[in-house]
């Protein structure tokens, strides 16, 4: 996260990311692959909520700020996760 492509992240977000590469290098170990064999993880608003200690509304700021580098789904409860297919190395 100190590489250029990130100078223009908030510090939370820099957080969030690295914590989103650790959730997928353990999906990764367990084969968690979709219908096209990517990797992905799953990751709610509240995980962050409550891993960043921040509200809803800037939880939801700061996983926007990520939109480059990620892909959002809902899944069935409707609950926002992370699927990520353009990781930065």
């Amino acid at each position: 996260v100190t590489d250029e492509r990130f100078k223009n992240l908030s510090s939370d977000a820099k957080i969030l990311y690295s914590c989103l590469l650790e959730r997928t290098s353990l999906s990764f170990r367990n084969k968690w692959l979709d219908e096209e064999n990517r990797v992905y993880i799953i990751f709610t608003v509240e995980e962050i909520m409550e891993t960043l200690g921040r509200s809803n509304k800037t939880a939801v700021k700061i996983l926007n700020e990520l939109d480059w580098y990620y892909v959002k789904k809902m899944d069935k409860l409707n609950r926002e996760f992370v699927h990520l297919v353009n990781l930065v190395p």
